[in-house]
């Protein structure tokens, strides 16, 4: 399930991160707390906001079984509609800040995480201090702010939804979602 969603230099990019964390970029995460722990369809749901150039995609992807995909769906549609409508809770909001703030020393550990870092750097020309800069911003993220983001940069009704497996059993579960088109694939010979 996913939009288009901002390019990597975007002046948002900080408080999209925390918005996609509080969402689904953390084990604790609204979507994977509904999903896994509320109704069981999944192990994990995740989302995720890719870093690119241009506009990047924002995804939110899980493994369901078949007959709870449009379910499982809906209940993401609904996560993506709160975080729009309702302001994150002090104690989800420092959680959430809480954890990005805390796993950025393991994402600099081997010499490759700090070539990618600095490839990042380069690639989206981004000032030398963007990381302290990075989390500082994510530090002082508020309830207001984020909802202000949700509601520019989260859009539930225009997502595109991938669901594979068998056609004549998914289809019927995402009728009222809008329109459904069936891609088969070719069979191997």
């Amino acid at each position: 399930i996913g939009h288009i969603g901002i390019a990597r230099r975007h002046p948002d990019w900080s408080t999209f991160s925390v918005l996609n964390a509080l969402l689904g970029g953390k084990f604790t995460s609204r979507i994977n707390l509904n999903l896994r722990e509320r109704h069981g369809y999944t192990y994990g749901a995740t989302s995720r906001l890719v870093g690119r150039r241009n506009a990047s995609p924002f995804v939110v992807a899980t493994a369901v079984s078949t007959e709870s995909t449009g379910a499982a769906t809906r209940e993401v549609l609904f996560e993506l509609r709160r975080v729009r409508e309702e302001l994150a809770t002090d104690v989800e909001l420092a959680e959430t800040q809480q954890y990005l703030i805390g796993v950025f020393p393991y994402t600099l550990q081997t010499i490759g995480d700090l070539a990618r870092r600095l490839e990042s750097l380069a690639v989206h020309d981004l000032p030398d201090d963007h990381y302290e800069r990075y989390l500082a911003e994510v530090a002082v993220v508020d309830a207001p702010a984020l909802r202000a983001v949700a509601e520019r940069r989260i859009d539930p009704e225009r997502v595109a939804v991938v669901a594979v497996g068998p056609a004549d059993t998914l289809a019927p579960q995402f009728e009222g979602l809008g329109p459904i088109e069936i891609v088969r694939a070719a069979r191997a010979v």
